[in-house]
């Protein structure tokens, strides 16, 4: 966290929460519980850019304030089954998971859904990884995938999920605005064509 801390996220036997610890004595500093004592693991802890720690715990998103761990708020998560990989956290703080075979970009402020991108075609199994933010904002993501669950046939496939290739869950293009720029490459002069509601 900004503060120094290593922040983990416990569940089974252990008290199902948060802790924070000073990497120095490898001391606790602070310590809060989930709602429900559970044997289950949904995400590592995720940092948001207002400081706030995040964690996606048995259908909930919690925030806590970094210094105490007292919570902030907990909202509902937006599906019953747990996510399938590592969190990334967008400039804009937007959590993008998998979830349901999809990377969905997920509000931890509201829980609200702004996009659900569909990687896999149907009667696929796979194996997600944590999505990466890239320097332009964009989203990479990867996963392995078998064509039929009960053997290994199948590979690894990557995209880069761009305002082209992202849909809301109105069925609307998540991302507003489009860039288009002529000539490109460019030599001497570049147009940039904006396009926003």
């Amino acid at each position: 966290a900004d503060n120094g801390l290593v922040i983990v996220a416990s569940g089974g036997n252990l008290p199902n929460g948060v802790h924070a610890l000073d990497p120095a004595p490898g001391a606790e500093v602070w310590m809060e519980r989930f709602d429900d004592q559970t044997y289950g693991n949904d995400t590592a802890p995720f940092l948001l850019h207002t400081g706030e720690i995040g964690a996606i715990w048995e259908g909930k998103i919690y925030r806590f304030e970094p210094d105490r761990g007292r919570p902030i708020r907990t909202v509902p998560f937006p599906g019953t089954v747990r996510p399938m990989s590592g969190v990334a956290v967008g400039g804009d703080n937007t959590v993008y998971v998998w979830h349901e075979h999809q990377v969905k970009a997920i509000s931890p402020f509201t829980g609200a859904v702004q996009f659900a991108y569909a990687a896999n075609p149907d009667g696929q199994c796979l194996n997600a990884y944590p999505p990466t933010i890239l320097r332009d904002g964009s989203i990479f993501i990867g996963w392995h995938y078998r064509t039929r669950c009960e053997d290994y046939t199948g590979g690894n496939a990557y995209t880069t999920l761009g305002p082209s290739s992202v849909t809301a869950v109105d069925g609307q293009p998540a991302l507003a605005l489009a860039v288009n720029v002529a000539p490109n490459p460019m030599k001497s002069e570049v147009r940039f064509r904006l396009t926003a509601p």
